[in-house]
């Protein structure tokens, strides 16, 4: 590699840091709480029996996902300690070696069409992207721990399929990455793995080799499961094994997606078509319409030329990337499109598909010479127009009120009409400009364009999350949650218990009772019976969940009177 080229990633690097330096040490949220749980419990007793509140027995096994992500938060606690610094800076890591694995990819697999720039371009787009930006800060299970084993997984199956001769140990390869796959998550990682088996179906046309990936994919999963098998037995809780499986058939599949079609057919509620399309559509909206609009224009336009080789399985190693790449990612969106099992609120179940999403991106940028001298007289000024509206001209119309508070700039991001109306419009440009026209310098004008306005919208965005909490769903994104959760603690007693929610109860140390899990049934964990235990004293929640917690409850005890605490959480005394 070149020094000039050296210094440019190092600088994408730096920035990678840098823009994310500021939110590491922000508190723990929502679901964050468990993973960091497990992962303390692990260090001590090696093992993630944990505390999840009095609604669960004590203890809970904290595996109801597979464990890899907190072994390796452990891991990070047993040699620099336990604080939000510390495992922020883990998730990070591994979302800085998935911009390296990009960078890594395009330079050295597809320098025919200038892998050096793509790979540049590709890394720096993914240093920016808001996407991007929040999954390498979530304390998740779908974050960027994950994110990196899958991209690693399809970056090596595709070299793999993609070879003329293959040898065991490549065999044995695909394995060893699907098992770290599968050590992760389910649902996504059988994505991953029929993506695989159907490439070599087609266009590869190789029944025996789909047959041999297809053993390899299966001992990949025997070769997680048989020691994680044996890891619960050791620890006396060997149905913690296939708990994440169960969940699998039972919830998404059965609860959400058949569930979901017997409600749309019933006419009881929307069906998982409506789910899964809202589910997709979130998750165009936080990559920024114009950059859909890019893929859709690279896409089309490079499988428009791809197509005849397909049928007569012409493929170089590039074309084997535009090839597969489409499959990589139209699997995931078609498949949370028509099953819609996960929830329209979680575009963070796309992370996986990200860096092929800019690969391909860059690559047709960087094809078509979108940064040749000529064009850059026009993409930087046409990049400007956004953000200098957004600051500038509101003055006069309000635009600038009006955009930050519009869906787009929410931390949900899930669309309204407007913004769909928007997403389609944008597709919809750019797969018919790729389908159809020819002229080379119509389509490098309209992908300069759209790059001009993702770029703008890409800044006015970073300005909107940089002041933000990061987070890819409605219960993410709290404030104050360790404020809050350390007077309670200070002002209750020992054996004092509260309710409140996940994130403040980790802070509180002591007893809580986590408010998602209380109901309106009769029972032990009944709203109203649990606020008349003489030990519970205060309840806490979010102003962000306090009017959805009045309506679901429908309590009293929401009127009592309320600690003056400057802080995003409204404390009522209960006792």
């Amino acid at each position: 590699m070149k020094a000039s080229m050296q210094l440019k990633l190092f600088l994408i690097l730096l920035l990678f840091v840098g823009i994310r330096y500021g939110s590491l040490s922000k508190d723990f949220s929502c679901e964050e709480p468990g993973l960091v749980r497990a992962a303390r419990a692990i260090v001590a007793c090696g093992y993630p029996l944990i505390y999840a509140g009095e609604t669960m027995d004590f203890p809970v096994v904290g595996l109801s996902k597979h464990p890899m992500p907190a072994w390796i938060l452990a891991g990070a606690f047993a040699v620099f300690g336990e604080d939000e610094r510390v495992a922020r800076s883990t998730i990070a890591l591994f979302s800085l070696l998935i911009l390296y694995t990009i960078y890594l990819f395009s330079v050295r697999m597809i320098p025919q069409f200038g892998g050096t720039k793509v790979g540049l371009l590709a890394a720096a787009l993914f240093a920016l992207n808001p996407f991007a930006l929040q999954n390498s800060l979530m304390v998740h299970y779908d974050g960027s721990v994950y994110a990196f084993f899958v991209t690693a997984f399809m970056f090596y199956a595709l070299w793999f399929l993609a070879r003329s001769k293959r040898r065991p140990w490549e065999f044995v390869g695909l394995a060893f990455l699907a098992s770290l796959c599968f050590a992760n998550k389910i649902e996504p990682t059988l994505i991953c793995f029929f993506v695989v088996v159907l490439y070599a179906l087609y266009p590869l046309r190789d029944i025996r080799l789909a047959a041999g990936v297809s053993v390899a994919l299966g001992f990949g999963i025997l070769l997680f499961m048989v020691p994680y098998y044996f890891y619960n037995l050791l620890f006396a809780h060997p149905e913690a094994t296939f708990w994440e499986i169960k969940v699998f058939f039972d919830q998404f599949l059965g609860r959400h997606f058949l569930g979901g079609v017997s409600r749309a057919l019933e006419g009881t509620g929307p069906g998982p078509l409506h789910t899964g399309t809202l589910l997709v559509l979130g998750f165009f909206s936080w990559m920024i319409y114009w950059g859909m609009a890019l893929l859709a224009l690279a896409v089309s336009c490079e499988l428009r030329g791809l197509w005849p080789k397909l049928w007569r399985a012409e493929l170089t190693f590039e074309d084997h990337t535009i090839a597969f790449f489409t499959y990589w990612i139209g699997s995931f969106i078609l498949v949370h499109f028509g099953f819609g099992w996960l929830g329209a609120g979680y575009p963070r179940y796309f992370g996986p598909i990200v860096p092929p999403t800019i690969i391909l991106i860059s690559l047709y940028l960087v094809r078509i010479g979108a940064f040749e001298k000529r064009n850059l007289k026009c993409l930087i000024p046409l990049s400007l127009v956004f953000p200098l509206l957004y600051v500038l001209f509101p003055a006069l119309t309000g635009l600038r009120d009006y955009l930050t508070r519009a869906d787009f700039f929410s931390l949900m991001r899930i669309p309204s009409g407007v913004t769909v109306a928007t997403i389609y419009i944008a597709l919809g440009l750019g797969g018919l400009v790729g389908a159809f026209v020819k002229d080379r310098r119509v389509l490098t004008a309209t992908a300069t364009v759209f790059f001009a306005f993702y770029l703008g919208f890409n800044a006015i965005q970073l300005h909107h999350d940089l002041k933000a909490d990061y987070s890819l769903t409605d219960m993410y994104g709290v404030k104050d949650s360790k404020k809050v959760g350390h007077y309670l603690n200070g002002i209750t007693g020992p054996d004092d218990i509260i309710i409140c929610e996940k994130a403040v109860g980790h802070y509180y140390q002591k007893r809580f009772y986590d408010i998602a899990h209380l109901t309106t049934a009769p029972g032990e964990n009944n709203f109203e019976e649990v606020c008349q235990n003489p030990e519970v004293k205060y309840l806490t929640v979010s102003r962000q969940m306090l009017d959805q917690s009045q309506r679901r409850f429908k309590s009293r005890y929401f009127e009592k009177p309320r600690l003056v605490f400057q802080s995003n959480y409204e404390i009522i005394r209960l006792k």
